[in-house]
């Protein structure tokens, strides 16, 4: 292993700025004109600036606080992740792979920062869930597309360069090998990179921290890729940038840091995310979120809303406070949830407002 003071990257500074996205090369948004602060800013500010501001600002972005990493109980720990951290641990390690390497750093924000505003209650566990209702596959990065174009700003949506929402899109790989679309802006590749390198040592970071495991139970090449997690997250962003200086394309695939980082991965699919499930905490969450669709089914209809549109839009809090009541809701409880925060995203939707959370609707042709 590279020891930390040998490490160097001034000898792969801007080593693929030539390759970098132009912001000037975006396809646009879908509507040019959509809202007089658009167009304001549009004049002064880079394209995917002013997305990164957008997301930022966005109501989702900030729901994204009471929202599972891995641990449900994260408000009991602040030092566990919730869902916005991680997003910021992720534009973090993005940011700087990217301003490394020269490409462009706007573009990586702004995916980073919209990459999960699509996740459920409880993190992957509330996709599960969403998935087994629905009876087919309920995609975090989809949803994430479908809240940026169709549910922010009264069913608007936030007007996203395309670049940013394709970047959101393709960001996810689960537990399957990080193949890179190299048809697609190098940005992207770095967003899907710096959200696996994130997840994959912050989630056993806090794993350690709850009592999950012990670090020898941990396999060796955890404690190999460095000392703690600012050494791992080095080893690793310095071997993806060199490995992709020297091939001209992000690529994190042939150094032994990148091996030792795809066996952790790997082993944490196989005894550790698959473990969780089992724990009676989590077994709560799946049978209160069960609970909660029978609920919202019955008393959605009358309002024409799909129930598993509001369960994909609920924070935690808001889901274990809806479960307290779903099975035997009064009339007070019914008129409680019109005081729910997800309700501000809805209310405000156009009469007739149809939202499929199973289709991104990403089409190139749509933006100009």
């Amino acid at each position: 292993m590279k020891q930390i003071t040998s490490i160097d990257f001034r000898p792969y500074l801007n080593a693929l700025e030539a390759k970098a996205f132009k912001s000037g090369d975006s396809r646009g948004r879908r509507h040019p004109a959509a809202s007089d602060d658009d167009r304001v800013y549009a004049e002064v500010l880079d394209p995917f600036l002013l997305d990164r501001e957008k997301i930022r600002q966005s109501k989702s972005f900030r729901r994204l606080a009471d929202k599972t990493q891995v641990f449900i109980s994260h408000q009991e720990n602040s030092h566990v992740r919730n869902r916005k951290i991680h997003t910021d641990e992720v534009a973090s390690l993005a940011v700087q792979i990217a301003s490394i390497l020269g490409l462009n750093v706007y573009l990586t924000e702004a995916s980073s920062f919209g990459h999960d505003i699509g996740h459920s209650p409880f993190g992957h566990l509330g996709e599960r869930v969403i998935s087994e209702l629905a009876e087919k596959p309920f995609k975090h990065e989809i949803m994430s597309v479908v809240i940026a174009q169709k549910i922010e700003r009264s069913g608007l949506g936030l007007n996203l360069s395309f670049e940013t929402l394709e970047g959101i899109f393709y960001h996810s790989r689960g537990r399957n090998g990080l193949q890179i679309n190299h048809d697609l802006p190098l940005e992207h590749a770095v967003v899907m990179l710096a959200d696996k390198v994130a997840y994959t040592f912050s989630d056993l970071n806090d794993a350690l921290r709850c009592g999950q495991f012990t670090e020898d139970q941990l396999p060796r090449e955890f404690s190999a890729l460095g000392r703690n997690q600012r050494e791992r997250w080095l080893n690793c962003l310095f071997a993806l940038v060199k490995e992709s200086s020297e091939k001209g394309k992000i690529s994190f695939h042939d150094s032994e840091v990148a091996q030792q980082f795809e066996f952790i991965r790997q082993w944490s699919y196989d005894s550790f995310y698959s473990q969780l499930d089992s724990g009676g905490q989590r077994q709560q969450a799946i049978s209160d979120l069960k609970s909660i669709f029978q609920f919202l089914d019955g008393w959605l209809k009358q309002f024409g809303y799909d129930p598993l549109l509001i369960m994909a839009l609920l924070t935690d809090q808001e889901a274990k406070n809806m479960a307290a009541f779903s099975k035997y809701p009064t009339i007070r409880n019914t008129e409680m949830i019109k005081h729910f925060s997800f309700m501000e995203l809805l209310s405000r939707f156009p009469e007739g407002h149809k939202v499929d959370i199973f289709d991104a609707d990403l089409h190139a042709e749509d933006f100009s």
